[in-house]
């Protein structure tokens, strides 16, 4: 089941995060601890680490300390493959949470950025992912994120939030900044990063491709964005139907 999910994520890696770039060349970790089978890098080149188990169990979690160690603290934060090698995010996929592994990730949130991931069959596309930590909905409360963004983009990610909501089809605002989520009803449709004051949208057009990276500093590139969101409503309806 494990190298069948880590498959499925190769051929689809926004079900990891939109603008992920995935490889499946195992990487040999020090000690005790195995090989890193999936891993990729984020638009920021940040490492991605993906680890994908049954359960989480005392071994799971002595995987996750290796290998956030071996890049944050060891000799694979100097790969060269990764501009910020020592800034990695851990990617964490299961089936099933308890609350006390959501209270561990969380704890082990306070050293690395965490997200685990619900992972499930469905019958049109094959393995698909839930973010379930951090998971911050707030269609009714933009002060969560406007806080937390540089104020320049403050009108665009209201006009942003107007267009997700709007309609029968919303998309879901998810995780804790930075990066935000944007999910539809069926699918990753975006993931939003912050850079400093710069502020980049990965836009997912086709299935297994590559995101579009749309830079939101010009208004130009903010209304492709926004047009982005309102297109996947179209898209989701045509669909459903």
């Amino acid at each position: 089941m494990r190298k069948e999910i880590r498959q499925a994520l190769m051929r689809r890696p926004e079900w990891v995060e939109p603008g992920v770039l995935l490889q499946d060349q195992s990487i040999k970790l020090p000690g005790e601890a195995g090989k890193l089978r999936l891993h990729g890098v984020d638009v920021l080149g940040r490492p991605c680490l993906v680890g994908v188990f049954r359960e989480l169990d005392a071994a799971a979690y002595d995987w996750m300390l290796a290998v956030v160690c071996a890049f944050r603290d060891g000799l694979l934060g100097g790969d060269p493959v990764y501009s910020r090698g020592r800034e990695p995010r851990l990617f964490v996929v299961a089936p099933w949470y308890r609350p006390e592994d959501l209270a561990r990730l969380a704890l082990l949130a306070d050293a690395v950025p965490v997200r685990a991931l619900r992972v499930r069959r469905n019958s049109s596309e094959g393995w698909v992912t839930e973010l379930v930590q951090p998971r911050h909905e707030f269609p009714d409360d933009p002060a969560h994120w406007l806080d937390q963004a540089p104020e320049s983009m403050h009108g665009f990610l209201k006009r942003l939030r107007s267009a997700g909501l709007r309609g029968v089809h919303r998309c879901d605002f998810q995780g804790e900044p930075w990066p935000l989520l944007l999910m539809g009803a069926q699918r990753p449709v975006a993931a939003i990063h912050r850079e400093g004051d710069r502020v980049l949208f990965l836009a997912v057009d086709e299935p297994g491709m590559p995101a579009r990276v749309i830079d939101l500093q010009t208004e130009s590139g903010q209304d492709t964005a926004i047009d982005h969101v309102l297109r996947s409503h179209g898209e989701l309806a045509a669909i459903l139907t």
